[in-house]
């Protein structure tokens, strides 16, 4: 069995990058021996992390800052998540979600039923 769709959260300022990389590790170790006594793994290899910040925030992370490692694994960076159904990008714009329900097209019939075609499935 695989534990699916676990979120990990902390906040710091931005010169304290380190104390976050602490936190999440600490969590990620409780967060796996939790699932281990339940039969459960966590895939490093499907994780992915995302730092939230203003533009200019975010160009001052140094390379050692972008880089966070789970059992000797590279977590994946990633300039948008899905959380809930939402895209959220690291500047918090929703710009790629409001581009997405954008792009969603429907066809309503003469009935007013509409159909909603596969793109649109957030």
């Amino acid at each position: 069995m695989i534990a699916d769709d676990k979120q990990l959260y902390t906040a710091v300022p931005s010169d304290e990058i380190h104390v976050a990389h602490q936190r999440l590790t600490s969590c990620i170790g409780v967060l796996r021996d939790l699932c281990a006594s339940r039969r459960l793994q966590l895939n490093a290899s499907k994780m992915e992390r995302i730092w939230f910040g203003t533009r200019t925030s975010l160009r001052r992370l140094s390379s050692a800052d972008r880089t966070f490692m789970i059992d000797s694994m590279d977590v994946k960076p990633s300039d948008v998540v899905r959380d809930l159904g939402v895209l959220l990008d690291s500047e918090l714009t929703l710009k790629h979600h409001v581009n997405r329900i954008a792009s969603v097209s429907t066809t309503c019939t003469g009935s007013g039923s509409c159909n909603v075609t596969s793109e649109s499935r957030l």
